[in-house]
């Protein structure tokens, strides 16, 4: 009986010590990965291909007027901008197909971080038909045959670097209380709330169309950047949202285009990418971050916690 215990014990220790070098070297592969990504995509190729996109984004909204006001303090919790920040948005633009599917999206999503996701099929065909019209974009398309000749859109074509984006944005994972409760696209896109405050919430999209809701209140902006970029404050129904970058007028296409290039070549720092303001090209930051607790999908790729451009 001595003997059955050693070697029970000895069985459970070198299992354990097994799986604890399982998931390190897991996690080593993902970081070499990410490292890999970094060395086959230059700084200069990142804002060469970003202005490329911007150029070739044909459903951004061209009459798009917003009202900033006041400009405030990042510490000050006073509503002082009393009329609502968009003054008229072109309702055409909304009709266009990325724009129609992505607003089909808003409401697919418990907010209340902690709260399991019941994902439909019927959503799960509105996040297929989102994905293959963004596909079918000027945007899409370059953003796959730029990441494919680097070797980093996935395998299987076009049809696997759309399963590399649905792993990126729509994967479920686990935010709070062990549930999924959560993706990368729920965060950006749409907004959650976490202890009390929105958290991510960077589409103006869904800031636009909850402002003429009424479930918004636009308290002011804490800065601005070219193009349009605002660090924007708001009430959310009733919770606050202190500070959040979003990008006024570019299409949906643009926008995911954008912030999975920078997650696939420069996870979780500062990326930089090449716009244009009248004519001129700016610089802008964009953060990105990855969800990196738990296991990683059988490809590999991570999917995104938050990403934003930074202002």
């Amino acid at each position: 009986m001595y003997y059955m215990m050693i070697k029970t014990l000895l069985f459970t220790f070198f299992l354990t010590i097994a799986t604890v070098y399982a998931f390190q070297s897991k996690g080593q592969a993902a970081r070499s990965k990410g490292q890999a990504a970094r060395n086959i995509v230059s700084n200069r190729e990142i804002k060469e291909l970003s202005l490329e996109l911007w150029n070739l984004d044909n459903n951004h909204a061209n009459n798009v007027t917003i009202n900033a006001q006041e400009n405030l303090n990042y510490g000050d919790n006073v509503d002082r901008s009393f009329q609502p920040f968009f003054t008229y948005v072109d309702p055409e633009i909304l009709e266009q197909p990325t724009f129609r599917s992505l607003i089909a999206l808003l409401d697919n999503y418990e907010r209340q971080q902690g709260r399991r996701e019941v994902v439909t099929q019927q959503e799960r065909d509105e996040v297929n038909q989102f994905l293959d019209q963004v596909l079918a974009t000027n945007v899409g398309r370059r953003l796959y045959d730029f990441m494919n000749s680097k070797g980093l859109a996935g395998s299987g074509g076009l049809s696997g670097f759309k399963h590399m984006l649905h792993t990126i944005w729509f994967q479920t994972f686990s935010r709070m209380n062990r549930v999924h409760d959560s993706c990368g696209f729920e965060h950006v896109f749409v907004g959650e709330v976490k202890y009390n405050k929105v958290s991510g919430f960077h589409n103006w999209v869904q800031l636009y169309l909850e402002e003429q809701s009424g479930n918004l209140n636009y308290h002011g902006y804490v800065h601005k950047r070219k193009p349009n970029i605002f660090g924007a404050r708001f009430q959310w129904d009733n919770y606050m949202k202190p500070l959040s970058g979003v990008m006024i007028g570019k299409s949906p296409e643009l926008e995911l285009a954008l912030i999975t290039l920078c997650h696939v070549t420069r996870p979780n720092r500062k990326c930089y990418v090449k716009l244009d303001h009248r004519g001129r090209p700016v610089t802008v930051p964009i953060q990105t971050w990855e969800w990196s607790h738990g296991s990683a999908p059988r490809n590999g790729q991570k999917s995104i916690s938050s990403g934003y451009f930074k202002v």
